[in-house]
């Protein structure tokens, strides 16, 4: 009787540590690119001693990206295009913060290419002006491979009368991990 209730204990032990989330096993010296909130605009190279302070710069290059903690706006009403398979990590979920500000969406990604959110916050993101990508008030996924962790979405919307497919998430297509 003793060792089942041993045995139970260890199980429930290692259940725990595997059901953690994967960021807590991050080493942030290991990205490929690096964004801050707080870096000088267009003066960065995304290393980790002279990060971008935009996302969309570490985007471009692809890879890994780690987003320091900040709040980051989205200026472009079509938010920032994906085009090629990255993987973002935030510092910390409640801590990095991506903002739409109600003009758009947050996040549009092209088809046939793996995407991974880790840690990431998406506020205020709506379809209201893409007539193109129907659906998906944050995030607005083609055909391709997206991987959402530890994620909070909230105040994402699509365009009334114009939409009714994914508030915060619109998938198009292949697989979607959360």
């Amino acid at each position: 009787m003793n060792n089942i209730k041993n045995i139970t204990i260890i199980l429930v032990f290692l259940f725990i540590a595997i059901s953690m989330p994967s960021a807590f096993a991050e080493d942030p010296t290991t990205y490929d690119h690096y964004v801050s909130a707080d870096a000088q605009s267009g003066g960065g190279n995304g290393s980790i001693d002279n990060p971008f302070n935009n996302i969309q710069e570490a985007i471009d290059k692809g890879g890994s990206i780690f987003v320091k903690n900040g709040t980051y706006s989205v200026y472009d009403d079509s938010g920032y295009e994906i085009t090629k398979s990255v993987r973002i990590v935030g510092e910390d979920r409640d801590s990095v913060i991506i903002d739409a500000g109600n003009n758009g969406r947050i996040f549009l990604i092209d088809s046939d290419i793996e995407v991974t959110f880790i840690n990431v916050t998406f506020i205020n993101g709506n379809n209201e002006n893409d007539y193109i990508y129907d659906g998906g008030g944050a995030i607005y996924i083609g055909d391709g491979t997206t991987t959402i962790d530890n994620c909070y979405f909230a105040n994402n919307n699509v365009k009334d009368g114009y939409s009714t497919y994914g508030g915060a998430i619109y998938q198009g297509g292949r697989k979607f991990k959360y």
